[in-house]
């Protein structure tokens, strides 16, 4: 018997698909395997919930984990939209700026960017009388 066999056989019986089961299968293993007692339980909470969010948060570093644990109060339901937040913010921070210099600079910050203001450097990017204009959401 093969192992996709093995996932439909053992998901029907206990009321989950192959693939969800898998998934369980596999956020189980990364719980079993986990030192961070944090880390652990919230991975065990959030399969409890949704196979699927603990599934996206399986290959995430402890770190990460951290950051979704902080930002979502250890609520499961908004771990999706906190990881899109997260992993754009990690996409926008590793690409460097524009060369050149601007006389007007506009960002507009997402929560999740207002963690990495501080980090910005934008002395290349602008001139001694650029307008910088920062927009941060209500």
């Amino acid at each position: 018997m093969q192992q996709g066999e093995t996932n439909e056989i053992v998901g029907e019986k206990i009321g989950m698909s192959a693939r969800s089961y898998y998934d369980a299968r596999k956020v189980i293993e990364r719980i079993d395997e986990e030192d961070d007692p944090e880390v652990k339980d919230f991975l065990t909470t959030t399969v409890n919930a949704s196979v699927n969010a603990a599934a996206k948060l399986m290959d995430k570093s402890p770190e990460f984990i951290h950051e979704v644990i902080e930002r979502t109060s250890g609520d499961t339901k908004n771990i999706s939209a906190v990881m899109k937040e997260l992993e754009a913010s990690e996409s926008a921070s590793n690409q460097p700026p524009p060369n050149g210099q601007y006389e007007v600079v506009s960002i507009d910050l997402t929560q999740s960017f207002v963690h990495d203001l501080l980090k910005m450097q934008f002395g290349n990017l602008i001139t001694s009388d650029s307008a910088l204009l920062i927009g941060f959401p209500l």
